[in-house]
């Protein structure tokens, strides 16, 4: 009866450490399959960060060429600011000088009208 005992315990203690091992050998396939799925996420995360530093770096280069383009039209308006000032000043350089004509003009005007009257009354 001692060794039947014996032997169900050693039957038990068998069962119990295949168990064990059963158990160890899941655990061992879920950590593969955790890592696994990390290694997985690991890389696409990278390949996400890798995606987002090219567009930051495109918009850097955009930003950059509006940056120089407004700077270019900026020049370009003060230029333009330039020219239209000295149109302005041009203009009212002629416009003086066309008053000043009219205003001869008016003068020679009184004096032919007063040579034509002394001309006729001759």
């Amino acid at each position: 009866a001692a060794a039947e005992s014996m032997a169900e315990e050693a039957e038990a203690t068998r069962r119990s450490c295949q168990k064990a091992e059963d158990d160890a050998l899941l655990l061992q396939k879920r950590c593969r399959d955790a890592i696994a799925e990390a290694d997985s996420l690991c890389l696409s995360l990278k390949e996400q960060v890798q995606q987002l530093q090219d567009e930051n770096d495109k918009l850097r280069r955009s930003e950059a060429e509006v940056l120089e383009r407004a700077r270019l039209l900026d020049g370009e308006l003060n230029i333009e600011k330039s020219k239209v000032a000295t149109m302005k000043e041009e203009n009212g350089a002629l416009l003086s000088q066309i008053k000043e004509l009219r205003e001869s003009a008016s003068v020679q005007e009184e004096q032919l009208k007063g040579a034509r009257t002394a001309a006729s009354s001759r």
